[in-house]
């Protein structure tokens, strides 16, 4: 690209304006599509530009499962994120005590994010984002590698539940009767409603903390599919549905 790391972080991350030129280059080399590069420039031509932000919900180009595959631990993600906080220190000590994890983890993890090209050092040493706008989530299918990714989440969902404070995070459920035949529409909404929410939280300069978000939705009744299910009594079926913190 020709451009620093550093710069592609500001771009990338909306603190610096491009030329059109930068944005078709690095869009291209994103995996953009030729309308999406379209917008971009338009945005940056914009009287108030809200740069990269923008389209940061209409377009996140999901990770290859060669790549996926040697990043599939949490804090390789947490590591693209930590980079954009104030005061981050390239470090590894440093970046190891903030997420409680092995200075020998810390290394390998950084060494793997720069071979996949999501992040590089400025001239200085200093670690930059250069990932852009990824989704580890495939669209249509699963693999062992994403499975042990959201395992990973829920472990930490389940330990936040007993060390963090209540003012400092929040789980919540419910349990809902559901249409599944409305089941695609909801996960679309649910993905926006993701996207919307890390927006909101992140955009600007210096956030100063990393969170995980979960979502799940997934059936607690099954389909009996056996003549030989006990049935269940009709005193123990419930309508409606409840919700639970």
């Amino acid at each position: 690209l020709q451009v620093s790391p550093s710069y592609l972080s500001m771009v990338l991350n909306g603190h610096k304006r491009a030329s059109p030129e930068i944005i078709s280059q690095i869009g291209v080399r994103l995996g953009f599509s030729t309308e999406l590069i379209d917008s971009w420039i338009q945005i940056e031509n914009a009287t108030k530009p809200k740069f990269f932000s923008q389209i940061r919900l209409d377009y996140f180009k999901p990770i290859e499962e060669a790549r996926f595959a040697p990043i599939r631990d949490w804090f390789h993600f947490a590591i693209l994120e930590l980079v954009r906080t104030a005061g981050f220190e390239s470090s590894p000590s440093w970046i190891s005590k903030r997420l409680r994890i092995s200075s020998t983890e810390t290394s390998e993890a950084i060494a793997r994010l720069e071979e996949n090209g999501l992040i590089a050092r400025s001239e200085d040493g200093k670690l930059q984002n250069i990932s852009g706008t990824n989704s580890n989530i495939a669209s249509s299918s699963t693999s062992e590698d994403r499975k042990e990714l959201q395992r990973q989440i829920l472990k930490q969902s389940l330990e936040a539940l007993d060390i963090v404070p209540i003012n400092q995070r929040s789980h919540t459920a419910m349990t809902i009767a559901i249409h599944t035949n409305r089941l695609e529409e909801a996960k679309e909404k649910i993905t926006q409603f993701r996207r919307e929410l890390a927006s909101l939280l992140s955009d600007g300069e210096n956030p100063d903390e990393i969170y995980q978000l979960s979502i799940g939705l997934f059936p607690i009744s099954w389909q009996i599919a056996h003549s030989d299910c006990e049935p269940v009594e009709a005193s123990d079926r419930r309508s409606g549905h409840c919700d639970e913190t």
